[in-house]
């Protein structure tokens, strides 16, 4: 382990590259070190050099691009500015699954990109969206951790563990890479809520009257099947099917809804 994060490899799965890790929180423990970064900046790139399916590199110069994103790295002034430079880097594909996988999600990986199961497989019972600026709380499990927290749809998260979602937004913002914003700032504010089963968050949130709660949330065992596609992380897969139907209209609309 180095302060700017870890390498996780195999990394390629088809045209899926699952990349390296770099923290985006500076401290004490974690100071940026100039040759880790620098080490960490070639290790991602070789990775993609030794393992990508394709040896034409989806036509992209990717000597070319180290030539050009090194003396980025180079003169990068904390992780979040590497980070930064590893994600244009592999946006260069074009392609949207190529991504860098923060530390702090990392520590959770072993060497073949599999996830520690006792570490990742703890669920809040809730799934949240981004809408406008605000990331509001968009589905509570019923029985869930969050639905016993008390936490209902349509309420605005405000803060994870005393971590403001405005700023995790805003950093969103900044990230730079070809997916969409709700998809950065999902991946954000989830990872935030995750952690072994019984891990608590204290959460605050805005009520639909606009009030402020703050609530802990214990977490659960994860109620998806857990899977695994090639050398992606095990993901717990969850699918839901059922029927609504209006009698005045003689309408009946069959519901699907999966989560990955």
């Amino acid at each position: 382990m180095n302060p700017c994060g870890r390498i996780v490899r195999p990394l390629v799965v088809g045209s899926v590259v699952v990349g390296t890790a770099c923290s985006s929180h500076r401290g004490p423990e974690t100071a940026y070190d100039l040759a880790t970064g620098l080490q960490t900046f070639d290790a991602a790139w070789t990775i993609v050099y030794e393992s990508h399916f394709d040896t034409t590199f989806n036509g992209v110069d990717w000597v070319g691009i180290r030539e050009e994103l090194r003396p980025h790295a180079e003169n990068a002034d904390d992780v979040a500015d590497l980070r930064r430079v590893i994600d244009d880097m592999l946006a260069r594909f074009g392609q949207s699954h190529f991504s860098l996988i923060p530390k702090e999600y990392a520590d959770g990986l072993d060497s073949t990109g599999s996830a520690d199961v006792e570490r990742s497989e703890g669920d809040a019972g809730m799934d949240v969206r981004l809408i406008d600026d605000f990331v509001v709380v968009s589905r509570v499990d019923s029985g869930g951790p969050a639905f016993v927290a008390g936490i209902e749809p349509g309420w605005i998260i405000v803060e994870i563990d005393g971590r403001s979602v405005e700023n995790e937004v805003k950093l969103a913002q900044r990230t730079p890479g070809g997916r969409p914003m709700a998809v950065k700032v999902w991946q954000r504010v989830m990872r935030s809520l995750a952690g072994a089963p019984g891990t608590v968050h204290q959460l605050e949130l805005l009520d639909g009257d606009a009030r402020k709660r703050r609530v802990d949330v214990s977490l659960g065992p994860n109620p998806g099947e857990p899977v695994n596609f090639g050398n992606l992380p095990t993901i717990h897969a969850r699918f839901e099917g059922h029927r609504l139907n209006d009698r005045d209209l003689g309408i009946t609309v069959g519901v699907i809804w999966f989560n990955t």
